[in-house]
């Protein structure tokens, strides 16, 4: 059984020579949480314009989906500029 290279407290990775650390518990625990809250007002927004379906208003991916379409929707229209 190969054990995984990014789990040791390594300078470099073996495999794909990048820059290892080891996280601590707190952080790994933290990663968990990365996703910002949305406010309820937005989604009803995304339901109400037809970018989000009501039964997938509390599934975090089709919010970021919807979110994702919308944006692309105001950059292809020019509404919204790309950074």
């Amino acid at each position: 059984m190969a054990a995984d290279p990014h789990s040791t407290r390594l300078l470099h990775c073996p495999n794909c020579d990048a820059l290892v650390k080891e996280l601590s518990p707190r952080t790994r625990s933290a990663d968990r949480f990365k996703r910002s809250t949305i406010s309820s007002a937005v989604i009803t927004k995304l339901v109400e314009l037809g970018y989000l379906q009501p039964k997938a208003r509390h599934r975090a991916d089709a919010i970021e989906k919807a979110i994702g379409r919308l944006r692309s929707n105001l950059i292809r229209d020019g509404i919204v500029l790309r950074r």
